[in-house]
Order: structure tokens, then C-alpha cells, then sequence
């Protein structure tokens, strides 16, 4: 009877955190582009009416009368999934840094007010580990495309060797070498995107050793490190970065995603590689419930793998698989794409509207705008 009172107490927690993210992921949309929520809005509707439609998706998800199974499996399902996708809903209550007020101290050569940006975001990812995903979010955010001058980043490692100079500069080479290489995977990338890659990658290793230097506790090197694991010039070699992580970071989540990500194929890795990662990360779990979720990390990538060939059934599966262990806005975005191709689109908008409420980014309102066009036809 005690199993079944706190299964039920779980599933109403669950459900309220859903509302709950639904209403700071619009809020946070809103403030964070009005002119973005300006052309949702008529698709969305008013943001009351979508959380309250929501939240009765969730409820009758969890009641069994959304229609589920083979197709369309309900998010988590087991306490440790429920516990990580409450966290997430707590995601927005912390900032990331403001790109424009960013752009604009550096441009100033405010240099200061910059360190303590930097040094309020790692003070707090130690404090409250759920704060690490929007400082990793503002460090990927660091690139030519978002309009950040690489002759200011310059200026200000020349003028202060700071160790936050270094960080936000090793983080845009990091960024700068990606773009470089592609998403493809490693036996499809050609030498010269390797040669360029790893010409870059070798700026932002100098820069994060650099951080390192300053502060030996600097997460934001570390994100670095791990960014370029796999690149061929890594500065700490693999087996001892995850040492020293467990060692100073025991409860980061996102420093072991980073970790996981390189274990993909497409960096010559294996599914079996990235299984045996995640439940050896489990000892951490009782630091940070968030976790949990490395355990489906091998089968969102199964899943992207299939999408990119079309085998768009193979993709909802993996999907499914991978959303069983919580709730990540890539997955939801792709079990939605899913779902339009194979013309399910009441489901495919309920998971494209559980995506934009945790990460508004072009690919997710892509997907939603296909959906919205093909109900109408």
C-alpha cells in the first residue's frame, strides 16, 4: 500500500513539474526573444491555456488514456526519472550569461564586471549543480555566429590573464573547432576538416590548460578538456580526466555528458562503450539525480543514427528507449519529427511542445512549424 501511495505522490509531482516548466519555458522564451514569441504566440496559443492544455496531456498520459504503446511511450516511469525531470523544470531558475551584456563589456573593455560574470557562474555550479547547464549553455554560446570578436577575446587574455579570460576563450575555439570538423561521423569527416579541427582544437587546449594554471577547480577548463577529448590533442588523456572529475566534480551531470558524447561512434566509439559508462557513473547518483539520464544517452544517438537515414520507425523506437530514463529536448524534438513523418501529429505536438519548453532553438520550431502545416492540410 506504502508503493503504491508514493507511486501515485511521484506521478502528481511529475505532472506539476511539467506545468511548472511549461510556464518558465515560455517565460524564459519571452524574455529571452520577444520577437520569437511573437510568432509562436498564434501557434501556441495564450500561454495559460497551453500549460493547462499540457498539463491534461501529462495527466492522461499518466492515467493511461493517451494513447500509447508501440508508438508513443509516456515520459520516465520510474522514481529516478520522475526526480530527474522535476530537476529540469528547475532549470530556468538559473540564468544564463547575457550574451548582449556579454558582447558589450567586452567591447568596452569592462574587464572586471566580465571576471565576475564568469566567477559568480562557477561559484555557483558548486553550490547548486543544476546551475552547471546554463553556464555550459553560455560557454557554447561563444561563437563568431553570435556575433562575440575573437580580436576582444584577445584583448582581454592580453590585459588581465585571467583565468576567466581563458575559459571563455578556450570555450570559443572549442566552438570555433566543431564548425570546423561537422557533425559527421568520424569515418566521413575528411582530413582536411581533421587538419583544421585539430588546429583549432590545439588553440583551445593551450587556453584551458591555461585556466588550469589560475585555478586547478576551474569547471569551466574542464568542460573544455572534455570537449576535446577524442580530438587527438587532448591535454589530459581520458582515463585520468574522469578521475579527476569524480575527484573534484563528483555530482556534475553535464561534465559526464560531455564525457558520454565522446563515446559515440562517430568519435570512434560504441554503444557498449557509452552502456557501461553510464552505470558506472551511477555510483554518483545520490550527488545528482540528473545522472540517471546518461543511461539513455545510447539510445538518442541510435536514434539520431536512424533518423539521418530515414528510418524513421527505428528512430521513434530509440526515442522511446531513450525518454524512459527522463527527459531531454533533443530526444523530444526527434521523437517528434518521428512522429510527423509518420503523420501522427497530435503526439508529435505534444512532444515538440515539451521541447521548446525546456530549449527554444531553430531545429525544434522547424519541426513545430511542419507539424502545424501538415494538420492543416
Amino acid at each position: 500500500m506504502q508503493d503504491t501511495v508514493k507511486i501515485a505522490e511521484r506521478r502528481k509531482s511529475h505532472v506539476w513539474a511539467w506545468a511548472f516548466l511549461v510556464v518558465v519555458g515560455a517565460g524564459a522564451l519571452i524574455h529571452k526573444d520577444g520577437h520569437v514569441w511573437g510568432e509562436l504566440k498564434e501557434s501556441l496559443g495564450d500561454t495559460l491555456s497551453f500549460t493547462s492544455s499540457l498539463l491534461e496531456e501529462i495527466e492522461a498520459a499518466g492515467d493511461g488514456s493517451i494513447p500509447h504503446g508501440e508508438i508513443y511511450t509516456v515520459l520516465g516511469g520510474t522514481p529516478e526519472a520522475s526526480l530527474q525531470i522535476e530537476n529540469v523544470a528547475k532549470y530556468s531558475q538559473y540564468p544564463e550569461i547575457s550574451l548582449d551584456k556579454f558582447r558589450r563589456l567586452l567591447a568596452d573593455g569592462e574587464y572586471e564586471q566580465l571576471d565576475e560574470l564568469f566567477r559568480e557562474q562557477e561559484m555557483r555550479v558548486v553550490k547548486e549543480p543544476l546551475a552547471e547547464i546554463s553556464y555550459a549553455t553560455s560557454l557554447y554560446e561563444l561563437n563568431a555566429g553570435e556575433g562575440i570578436s575573437l580580436a576582444n577575446l584577445n584583448a582581454w587574455v592580453d590585459t588581465t590573464r585571467s583565468e576567466f579570460a581563458y575559459v571563455a576563450r578556450s570555450a570559443y575555439y572549442a566552438n570555433a573547432a566543431y564548425r570546423a570538423r561537422g557533425k559527421a561521423f568520424a569515418s566521413e569527416t575528411s582530413d582536411a576538416q581533421w587538419k583544421s579541427f585539430r588546429r583549432i582544437a590545439t588553440l583551445a587546449a593551450t587556453d584551458a590548460l591555461a585556466a588550469k594554471e589560475k585555478n586547478g577547480r576551474s569547471w569551466g577548463a574542464y568542460l573544455t578538456f572534455y570537449r576535446l577529448l577524442g580530438s587527438g590533442v587532448e591535454p589530459i588523456e581520458k582515463a585520468q580526466l574522469i578521475k579527476i572529475t569524480n575527484d573534484l566534480f563528483p555530482w556534475s551531470y553535464r561534465l559526464r555528458w560531455a564525457a558520454i558524447e565522446k563515446l559515440q561512434p562517430r568519435w570512434s566509439g560504441s554503444y557498449s562503450q557509452m552502456d557501461a559508462y553510464a552505470q558506472e557513473m551511477l555510483a554518483y547518483l545520490p550527488q545528482n539525480s540528473q545522472l540517471w539520464l546518461l543511461q539513455g544517452a545510447s539510445h538518442g544517438d541510435k536514434a539520431n543514427r536512424a533518423h539521418r537515414k530515414g528510418d524513421y520507425r527505428r528512430c521513434l523506437d530509440e526515442s522511446n528507449l531513450a525518454l524512459a530514463y527522463g527527459v531531454n529536448s533533443t530526444w523530444l524534438r526527434m521523437r517528434a519529427d518521428c512522429l510527423e513523418h509518420l503523420q501522427e501529429y497530435e503526439l508529435a505536438l505534444r512532444d515538440i511542445k515539451m521541447s521548446l519548453a525546456i530549449n527554444v532553438n531553430n531545429q525544434s520550431l522547424h519541426t513545430q512549424n511542419k507539424i502545424y502545416k501538415n494538420m492543416k492540410k
